[in-house]
């Protein structure tokens, strides 16, 4: 099934964060999705009301690993899906944000994926690098993994800059 989440806007609510969204199914609008951030269920305005019965039938073939029910295997349902989908857009945005910020220093990802921590500085590293040599760079480098073992760097740079 090619379903997407498209024009994604977020906001703080009462109850956390809301969002309202486009729901495609094939490429095609099928509802606006609105999550008041105030605990309850999303609300959709269906535009389609038969390919989004569908989409609503293959949300409840979906199984997940519950965070809270010590990971009890749950079913899916049409709002976890829709959210499960805007989690993975919002993670690529801030990869994207976060790879941008390899040019002036070293990033780092969590062993759980959900956090990123960084070593940054006032000039590229290509300045640095001119200025101070490869292995001092390399150096610092190389303590800033000891500092975070558990991390994962995601520099895709270091090559080009003559890194390890």
């Amino acid at each position: 099934m090619n379903l997407s989440v498209e024009n994604i806007v977020t906001f703080v609510g009462t109850d956390g964060y809301g969002l309202n969204a486009d729901l495609l199914l094939d490429g095609k609008k099928i509802a606006f999705v609105i999550d008041n951030a105030d605990g309850g269920e999303y609300h959709y305005d269906v535009l389609d009301k038969e390919k989004f019965q569908k989409v609503v039938a293959y949300a409840k073939t979906l199984k997940y690993q519950s965070e809270y029910f010590q990971g009890e295997e749950m079913t899916m349902d049409i709002d976890g899906l829709v959210c499960d989908i805007c989690v993975k857009i919002e993670k690529e945005k801030t990869h994207k944000k976060m790879l941008k910020k390899t040019v002036n220093g070293f990033m780092f990802l969590s062993s759980d994926g959900k956090s990123y921590n960084g070593f940054s500085y006032k000039q590229s590293l290509k300045n640095l690098i001119a200025m101070y040599g490869v292995e001092k760079i390399q150096a610092g480098l190389d303590d800033a993994r000891k500092k975070l073992p558990k991390h994962t760097l995601i520099n895709e740079n270091l090559a080009e800059l003559g890194l390890k």
